[in-house]
């Protein structure tokens, strides 16, 4: 009796591999919102972009804003130009770039194994990485610049064949820095490491390493001369003080301290890099070994492709997993060598076969069942309210349990079309409304209470409960002799 082998071609694995990630990542992507702690900032800027008409300058809260390079912000404004102001909009950069990377993920697999089980195996992996797919369907820039250092690593592995490669290398390092700043150098200096170890030593000194590092730095440069052209040593002062707060904080240095960071995003990969983690550990291993004793280029260049994202993170101040989403394809495609050389090319059909019904039926269910996470409910509901009490050039007061939760406030900012003020002392609050300054509040409900009590044995007044969400109430202030608001 024969087995079931149901062999479907190498066109039509590809296929069907880019379907199922189109559809997981797209049917559900106009479901949910933006959460406040970059994706509902990214949006507001560009939606300020629009605004103001200026998408050179970017703009946060009614000001420059010189922290943030502008290039998932102009593709975040091109989207919300072509489908509207929606939280939809706001995402689709993100999912795009996330679905290029996977995509991109089975080239490059395939250029450095030679083996197309390995290609396919490496894009299942990414895709089942629910850590990736979630950050894929954000509005944030981790995503975008995962696909730039990808399309970067694959442009250098063709120009081993094809010099001229080397050249349009630069051109997404470029992206990298346009979209994070100085963390573009990673990718550069993945290259760079890469070719001493190999001993490539002439590619350094070719015309087309010269053009490629021409072609990466000459577009950031570019904006970072325009920049300090038009803003002076306000847009070095800021810019730098922000890369270089996020670089080290402040913390105590020493050599103790530094090197224990390097433990963090181990940990960190132990709690959530599930279920590949096992795996993927035993391609890095295997990887590493045939680097050193083997002189395995392709073998060094995923091992430097690893360490050249995680050390450098390893020393920033703050710490998240998906600071170093660059680094997950290199692990899809360590997984995939593994996986490889431990299945039988049978099962290997048979388990497609049924990867493909599974994810049919995931699509279905994706599309049928809603499974969101709602994060802005409360601004969602008070934004509008504040907007129909207040004129288009008053500014709002937003406290938030006396902390400064910029969450809230970019959430505020992005559902709403009014600019707001973070204020952390309740008094401040009072004598703002009191003075004049700002008549609306969006505020949590217990201090809103507080405030409510001593606004009315103070110097009179009516203040209004306009709305109020599960957490927040919105409040209109109205001076003594004056019409209560709503």
């Amino acid at each position: 009796m024969r087995s079931w082998n149901p062999d479907l071609g190498d066109r039509t694995h590809f296929l069907l591999l880019a379907l199922f990630s189109f559809l997981i990542l797209f049917v559900p992507l106009h479901r949910g919102d933006l959460s406040g702690s970059d994706d509902a900032l990214y949006a507001h800027e560009a939606k300020e972009m629009i605004r103001t008409g200026d998408w050179w300058n970017v703009r946060y809260d009614g000001a420059l804003w010189f922290r943030t390079p502008p290039l998932f912000l102009w593709l975040e404004a091109l989207s919300l130009s072509v489908f509207g102001f929606s939280d939809f909009a706001a995402k689709v950069p993100a999912a795009v770039l996330g679905f290029s990377t996977i995509v991109l993920v089975y080239f490059l697999a395939r250029d450095l194994t030679k083996d197309l089980w390995v290609s396919r195996l490496a894009v299942v992996v990414l895709l089942s990485t629910q850590f990736f797919m979630r950050y894929a369907t954000h509005a944030m820039t981790d995503v975008p610049f995962t696909f730039f250092v990808t399309l970067a690593i694959f442009l250098y592995v063709k120009s081993q064949n094809e010099p001229g490669y080397l050249v349009l290398a630069g051109l997404p390092i470029a992206c990298a820095f346009l979209t994070r700043s100085v963390l573009g150098i990673i990718p550069v200096a993945i290259v760079l490491a890469h070719l001493a170890v190999t001993r490539r030593y002439a590619v350094l000194f070719s015309r087309w390493f010269a053009g490629f590092l021409a072609l990466a730095f000459s577009f950031p440069a570019l904006w970072a001369g325009i920049e300090y052209r038009l803003h002076g040593m306000e847009f070095v002062r800021s810019h730098a003080t922000f890369v270089l707060g996020q670089a080290h904080g402040g913390r105590p240095w020493s050599l103790w301290n530094e090197l224990a960071q390097l433990l963090e995003y181990p940990k960190l990969l132990a709690q959530r890099y599930w279920p590949w983690l096992p795996v993927m550990m035993v391609g890095f291993y295997k990887q590493t070994r045939a680097a050193i004793f083997r002189r395995d280029p392709n073998a060094t260049l995923l091992v430097l492709w690893v360490l050249g994202v995680i050390v450098p993170f390893s020393f920033a101040e703050i710490k998240y997993l998906r600071y170093i989403l660059a680094a997950f394809p290199a692990f899809a495609i360590l997984s995939a060598i593994v996986l490889n050389d431990w299945l039988p090319s049978r099962r290997k059909t048979q388990s497609f076969a049924v990867l493909y019904a599974l994810g049919a039926v995931f699509v279905a269910f994706a599309a049928l069942v809603p499974m969101t996470l709602l994060r802005a409910t409360d601004m969602r509901q008070l934004a509008p309210i504040a907007d129909a009490h207040t004129s288009p050039q008053e500014r709002l007061v937003v406290y938030t349990f006396g902390q400064e939760d910029w969450g809230i406030q970019n959430q505020l900012l992005w559902y709403g079309n009014r600019y707001a003020d973070l204020v952390t002392d309740l008094t401040d609050v009072q004598s703002r409304l009191e003075s004049g300054r700002n008549t609306l509040v969006v505020i949590d409900k217990e201090a809103g209470d507080r405030l409510r009590a001593s606004m009315a044995e103070g110097k009179g007044g009516q203040i209004a409960v306009l709305a109020q969400s599960d957490s927040f109430y919105c409040l209109k202030y109205s001076a003594p002799g004056a019409p209560a608001g709503g």
